[in-house]
């Protein structure tokens, strides 16, 4: 029975030896575009699941963007050339093979098809066009849709008292698949168009005032950086076009270079700035004192 159990014993420790090395693992990052939202999971190509992703505000496919690490390497359950397989819901939304070279990957995975998603804010009362009028915001709240690709003119109108009011139009690419985020409310526009052949945004010129309050890389149109931007001018980048462009009997600013930031026109001529006031307040007053002077 002793020598039985000692038999036994060496069996185990030569099927440790014979298991091959210990895990020796590689993080790798992977990131990107995810449709539709919800809960995350990452298997290999023999059904194990690796990391799971319930969707919350931080985590599994929320806002159409995910990120995961998964680890591999020598002697780990995923190695150089293995399969991982991403599911969103359940369902299947892409596959890359694993490897440690490769320490940050964008994959965009997708179970719906759509290339490109919007999501703006208010969802209840916002319309995006293409440029035939067609409403690519057909797939709820937040809108989505897929396209031939190309470069498209996009219309961003938001319904008030049933009229429907152009707040931005933009050019760009929908032939990738990405998240384009707008968020509307009474400080301003915010826009994060996520495109790499990004060309401009269409800014209606309500008030003619010549100028646009811009925040680069910012969500508030108050941020500390904020730089008022003239027609013809270019600033840190981002270039206004010196003229209005007149499209369908409106005006339109026409801004370059801003992928990510809030935009609102100026509320009076950029002329008109304090150290003008206090000019034409001095001046003025000189006026009146010397009319005043001849009367006696």
């Amino acid at each position: 029975m002793k020598k039985l159990f000692l038999y036994i014993l060496f069996l185990l420790i030569l099927s440790v030896f014979a298991s091959g090395e210990t895990c020796k693992s590689t993080p790798v990052s992977y990131y990107g575009f995810c449709d539709p939202v919800g809960d995350l999971k990452i298997y290999d190509s023999s059904g194990n699941l690796l990391q799971s992703q319930p969707y919350s505000e931080t985590s599994g496919c929320t806002s159409h963007i995910y990120r995961a690490v998964i680890s591999g390497g020598p002697g780990c359950s995923i190695d150089e050339g293995s399969t991982i397989v991403f599911k969103i819901s359940g369902k299947t939304a892409g596959a890359v093979a694993w490897h440690a070279l490769s320490s940050s990957v964008q994959l965009n995975i997708t179970t719906t098809g759509r290339t490109f998603v919007f999501v703006a804010e208010p969802k209840e009362n916002i319309i995006v066009e293409d440029e035939e009028g067609v409403d690519v915001t057909k797939y709820g709240s937040g809108g989505g849709g897929s396209s031939s690709g190309g470069q498209k003119t996009v219309s961003v109108k938001q319904s008030v008292n049933g009229t429907d009011v152009e707040i931005i139009k933009f050019n760009t690419s929908i032939d990738e698949n990405r998240v384009i985020d707008f968020r509307l409310d009474q400080n301003g526009v915010f826009v994060n168009l996520g495109a790499t052949n990004f060309s401009e945004i269409l800014i209606p010129a309500f008030k003619k005032s010549g100028a646009l309050y811009v925040c680069a890389a910012s969500e508030n149109i108050n941020c500390t950086n904020r730089i008022v931007i003239e027609l013809g001018q270019t600033i840190n980048g981002l270039h206004l076009e010196s003229r209005y462009r007149e499209i369908g009997g409106a005006s339109y600013y026409v801004l370059q270079g801003l992928t990510f930031g809030s935009v609102e026109e100026v509320d009076k001529p950029a002329w008109l700035t304090p150290l003008m006031l206090a000019a034409a307040a001095i001046i003025l007053t000189i006026v009146l004192l010397i009319k005043y002077t001849k009367k006696k």
